[in-house]
């Protein structure tokens, strides 16, 4: 059974273009318009075998962003590996993911490829 990733990525266009991506390359995906729908999904599918086994979520959204939903996580003692997506090259910002336990970030725009390499680098580092 392929990783199940959880895509928090607050553009739809964007978000149905990754799950296409992804789901194509085998994954199961489940889609969050934003960080709070993320980590209500990631919750409640924690103690399931649907368990998100990958976080990709981009750092600038609206309402719960990409830090604020990896400070979430560790509020609640979840650990996931995960890929943050950012449109900002940002050495701050990156600092501040990798600070929080992001695994790996890509910058966009990226092609399709580079998120599936991006996602597979992300998983043989916690395997």
């Amino acid at each position: 059974m392929k990783t199940h990733i959880l895509l928090a990525e607050d553009a739809e266009q964007t978000r149905m273009t990754f799950t296409t991506v992804m789901q194509a390359a085998g994954y199961e995906v489940t889609p969050a318009k934003d960080g709070l729908e993320a980590l209500q999904q990631i919750v409640a599918l924690k103690d399931t075998p649907r368990k998100i086994g990958i976080l990709i979520t981009d750092i600038r959204m609206d309402g719960l962003d990409g830090l604020a939903l990896l400070d979430e996580l560790a509020k609640r003692g979840i650990k996931l590996p995960v890929l943050a997506i950012t449109g900002f090259s940002d050495k701050d910002v990156v600092i501040e993911l990798m600070r929080r336990g992001c695994s790996e970030y890509i910058e966009k725009p990226f092609e399709a490829w580079e998120l599936i390499e991006s996602v597979e680098r992300v998983l043989k580092k916690v395997s």
